[in-house]
């Protein structure tokens, strides 16, 4: 299934794992031409994050990431409807929150009639790689996608400008 994401209302060009079409600015918001690509569930995601908006923790002062974007049909033009977006992330040490109740830098929600979609975060940080001294996997946003009839997607938002992107 092909879908296409569009970011908006941040300073930051985000891009998906394997996705280097154009990617431009309207002086609104990007636009892009390239389906997204698919990647792993992989080791951290967690089933049951709650229903919301803003994934930062009580009392967060850092900056803020509006993260928001349109889901499309297969035609690249249909809003997709109720489309389920589960979201998740690394807290500010690295590391990713699998236990607690709180369910740090967690979050789903539904898609609006017109598709659209909208998390407040914070932008992560380069991820630690385990065993590995001094390497680290580049700050990326995981995403997952479902919708009924279809197959869900599986995909992950990184930053350019990032230092860890071309290693």
């Amino acid at each position: 299934m092909q879908r296409r994401k569009f970011i908006k209302n941040t300073s930051l060009i985000a891009i998906a794992a394997g996705a280097f079409g154009n990617i431009r600015w309207n002086d609104n918001h990007f636009i892009g031409n390239t389906a997204t690509t698919t990647d792993i569930l992989g080791p951290f995601y967690r089933p049951g994050a709650p229903f919301r908006t803003n994934l930062n923790p009580p009392g967060f002062a850092g900056s803020i990431l509006d993260l928001s974007g349109t889901i499309l049909n297969d035609d690249g033009k249909t809003p997709a409807r109720e489309c389920m977006i589960e979201i998740w992330q690394n807290q500010q040490n690295g590391l990713y929150d699998n236990i607690t109740d709180d369910f740090l830098y967690r979050a789903r929600q539904k898609t609006n009639s017109n598709g659209r979609y909208h998390f407040i975060t914070t932008l992560p940080v380069p991820e630690p790689v385990p065993e590995r001294d001094n390497v680290f996997r580049p700050a990326h946003i995981h995403l997952r996608i479902s919708s009924k009839g279809q197959q869900d997607l599986i995909t992950q938002i990184y930053f350019q400008g990032d230092p860890y992107l071309a290693t």
